[in-house]
């Protein structure tokens, strides 16, 4: 028996009529986009060893590095190719800007979950990021502040406002 999650109201009740459901997301892909290497080996380090959150009907959520890359144009080209659900982001990078990475994702990608890590303590660009509904996190970072917005982007991801349902 296989557990399913209807998402959306409205969605709920014409797809239950249909007998269809959507599966819940339990494996998320993280690409990592930051010029120094250093910093994109810590960040996979500690999302590997983040620990799986298990929910209540059993399943558990897990979160897979599936590239890196070291700059703001790689990072858009892996984005087409590896189709991430997160990305993580520096602001300061040498060819294209965090910023306007973030531009361009909101156009082509907009399902693709942001959130900058960077050393950028500007006011006004922190805002920016945030009123681009990304999340932030100053370097250097503390584990449990990626590790509180990866759940959060999970628990949204598979946020229902029903009670999960089987499907056989």
């Amino acid at each position: 028996v296989l557990f399913f999650r209807i998402i959306g109201k409205e969605r709920n009740r014409r797809n239950r009529k249909e007998g269809f459901c959507f599966p819940m997301q339990t494996e998320f892909h993280v690409l990592i986009v930051d010029d120094a290497f250093f910093i994109r080996n810590l960040i996979k380090k500690t999302i590997q060893k983040k620990p799986d959150k298990t929910l209540v009907d059993g399943q558990t959520i897990t979160f897979r590095v599936v590239g890196e890359a070291c700059s703001g144009k790689e990072g858009l080209e892996l984005c087409e190719s590896l189709k991430p659900d997160i990305i993580t982001l520096d602001l300061n990078m040498p060819d294209i800007n965090g910023v306007d990475v973030i531009h361009t994702l909101h156009k082509k990608m907009p399902e693709i979950e942001i959130i900058v890590i960077t050393s950028n303590k500007n006011k006004e660009i922190t805002e920016k990021v945030l009123d681009l509904n990304c999340r932030f996190i100053s370097k250097p970072f503390q584990d449990h502040l990626l590790y509180k917005d990866l759940n959060e982007i999970a628990e949204k991801r598979n946020q229902t406002s029903e009670p999960v349902q089987e499907a056989e």
